[in-house]
């Protein structure tokens, strides 16, 4: 799925839909910074024919977890564009 960025409010975050299996979006993740926080947080978003049953997963990322989800982005990107 193509990735969408959306600003809104203080917090700037990136954010998509999962591939649908069932004609269906299940759900979507997001990465958002919050400006004022200084806080990213990841976060999946479970949706739910039933809104009581809709889930929402949250984890917050210090320095330390961002410096390693920036050197696996690079080995990923690094690997993508690698000819087969």
């Amino acid at each position: 799925m193509p990735l969408s960025s959306q600003s809104s409010g203080i917090s700037n975050c990136i954010k998509a839909p999962f591939d649908p299996l069932d004609k269906t979006s299940p759900g979507e993740w997001s990465i958002c910074y919050n400006l004022q926080q200084q806080k990213l947080t990841l976060s999946v978003q479970l949706f739910q024919p039933e809104p009581t049953k809709q889930a929402l997963f949250v984890c917050t990322l210090d320095t330390a977890g961002l410096n390693d989800l920036l050197e696996f982005l690079a080995v990923v990107k690094m690997r993508i564009n690698q000819p087969a």
